[in-house]
């Protein structure tokens, strides 16, 4: 995106790239219109009527406090510049058509809710132009998708199957029976269910 972004605004822009940790994006800093800064979005200090556009993706969903920073993040617009949030919901879990990769799934995600209230917080603040759109898919068995599933699923596997593990870290444990169930359906290319949504909201500052 911020690569995207510097080809949008030439020359004469600048982008500002944000993350807590910068390790997958120093190969941005060569370009002369790209600021790479290492900090998490909660301590970023942003001049008020600053920028022209900021935009965020599933990144405010992981943050306490998210509220107060869409706040900060809408004063540090200039009158008439865009904020655009793209946060992950997982709502989408009730019509899963597995019970096992629901089991394996919904105690990991099932807590991240927040991206749905998004539209009544930024209705709150001085803000015109609102608009939001929810972009929701099936996963394919096999897809790119479905390995980001599986190699996220696989690292947390012994925290899922064994239950005391699972009690502390928090999590409801499932059988080693349930979780290769899901692993084999993840693989499945006729297999096909619902997971996440996004819920993309933009504004202008007034």
């Amino acid at each position: 995106m911020a690569a995207w972004l510097a080809d949008q605004v030439g020359a004469q822009g600048l982008v500002m790239a944000v993350d807590r940790d910068v390790t997958l994006l120093r190969q941005l800093g060569v370009r002369s219109n790209i600021e790479v800064v290492e900090t998490s979005i909660e301590d970023l200090e942003l001049p008020e009527e600053s920028l022209d556009l900021i935009h965020t993706r599933n990144v405010l969903m992981h943050v306490d406090g998210a509220d107060s920073v869409i706040a900060d993040l809408v004063q540090a617009l200039r009158p008439g510049g865009a904020l655009l949030v793209e946060e992950a919901d997982y709502f989408p879990l009730a019509g899963m058509t597995s019970q096992a990769l629901f089991d394996v799934t919904s105690g990991l995600v099932a807590k991240w809710t927040w991206a749905r209230t998004m539209p009544n917080t930024v209705a709150r603040l001085p803000v015109r132009d609102i608009a939001v759109r929810i972009d929701t898919s099936m996963v394919q068995g096999g897809s790119a998708e479905a390995a980001f599933w599986t190699y996220t699923l696989t690292s947390m596997e012994h925290r899922l199957t064994d239950p005391e593990l699972a009690q502390a870290n928090g999590l409801p444990s499932v059988t080693q029976s349930t979780f290769d169930e899901a692993m084999t359906l993840l693989a499945d290319e006729n297999f096909w269910t619902p997971l996440a949504a996004v819920v993309c909201v933009s504004c202008r500052r007034t």
